[in-house]
């Protein structure tokens, strides 16, 4: 393009050509005022700028550049951790994070390839720990690369090492009885692990005992068969750590013999015309107070003696709670009613009875007035 035209390169001066069509002399000629010559160059610089952007124009569009547009701009923050406890202190980086709708990405994390939107590529897995330090974290690390088609047909990847640590989940154990667990019983308790959020849906198994899972999250029975009982807590898949138990017996139910309700003196007695008393089998007060379910007891058999100045008169055996006295021929007043229990049984949490094997015989003696 010429800039520096003379008169005839010009179409206004075709009718009316001036005597000096040269560029000199029609711009910057006799007559011409200081300011007006100013004005000239001005405009004359204008056009040279024009004419350069016309040309870095043309000269990005031949290369591709014109279509690199950084036209998606967004806010972008970087918190040192989302979780933070009350009176600890909350850190963040806050930015503008920028890309062009020009390029489409290909993304990939360990070799898995990601859903980009907007230039963004979305990476979702489930930690997995081990090897934790002194402080409970394992350092982890994948490999992340962006590969992208430059304007000019040019291929680049960027590839970065990130890493990141994962913590040791700790496992919150709530039971009535944290400390043991009861032998053959249902053991109800309820595991948590806080660092899990709502992600936590945990699923159990035990060595030494039975489990049950419960019909809300984390709650789940254990029905300890041996001395000692491990609890190991999976999420989605993933070992999270296990839970030790001791185990204790069953206490032995305490006997008493009662008349409606009411427990017998053994040093006032019972008048000799009492037709029948029960003997019901009480557990112990702790146990009861941890598992009602399975602190039921009864009496499976007894042997009733009816004994005369040390010697046996006449017996009879039963197989329940329930004593019939009228069935001892012969009872006088100052005889004695000498009780043996032999067996006793117990209703578990399923409602299901089993022999008690942790009872020895007991007895107790009654006098008749």
């Amino acid at each position: 393009v010429d800039l520096a035209r003379n008169a005839d390169q010009i179409p206004l001066y075709d009718d009316a050509p001036p005597l000096d069509p040269s560029f000199r002399s029609l711009n910057f000629g006799y007559g011409t005022s200081a300011g007006a010559g100013l004005a000239t160059i001005s405009q004359l610089q204008s056009e040279i700028i024009n004419l350069e952007i016309k040309a870095l124009d043309k000269l990005a569009a031949s290369v591709g550049a014109a279509d690199l547009k950084f036209d998606v701009v967004s806010l972008t923050t970087l918190p040192e951790q989302k979780v933070v406890a009350a009176g600890a202190k909350y850190r963040t980086q806050l930015f503008l994070s920028a890309a062009s709708s020009a390029i489409v990405p290909t993304m990939t994390a360990d070799g898995d390839t990601l859903e980009v939107s907007n230039g963004r590529g979305y990476y979702e897995f489930t930690a997995k720990g081990g090897q934790y330090d002194r402080e409970g974290l394992s350092k982890q690390s994948y490999i992340g690369t962006i590969s992208v088609t430059l304007p000019g047909g040019r291929d680049t990847t960027f590839i970065d090492t990130v890493e990141y640590f994962v913590a040791r989940p700790v496992i919150q154990i709530q039971s009535a009885s944290v400390q043991a667990l009861y032998l053959n019983c249902g053991n109800e308790i309820t595991v948590n692990v806080p660092a899990l959020g709502s992600e936590y849906n945990p699923t159990f198994s035990a060595r030494g005992g039975d489990v049950i899972r419960g019909s809300k999250s984390g709650q789940v029975t254990i029905i300890p068969k041996s001395k000692k009982v491990d609890l190991n807590v999976s999420n989605a898949g993933n070992f999270i750590g296990s839970q030790s138990f001791g185990v204790r017996q069953i206490p032995a139910p305490e006997i008493k013999a009662r008349i409606r309700g009411k427990e017998i003196d053994a040093k006032t007695g019972i008048p000799v015309s009492t037709p029948s008393f029960s003997l019901d089998a009480i557990a112990d007060a702790s146990f009861a107070e941890f598992l009602p379910k399975d602190a039921r007891f009864q009496v499976r058999e007894a042997e009733i003696n009816l004994v005369r100045a040390g010697r046996g008169v006449s017996r009879q055996r039963v197989n329940s709670k329930d004593v019939n006295l009228n069935r001892l021929a012969g009872k006088r007043k100052g005889d004695n009613i000498v009780i043996e229990i032999k067996r006793v049984a117990r209703a578990n949490f399923r409602g299901e009875v089993e022999e008690f094997k942790n009872f020895a015989p007991r007895y107790i003696t009654i006098p008749l007035k």
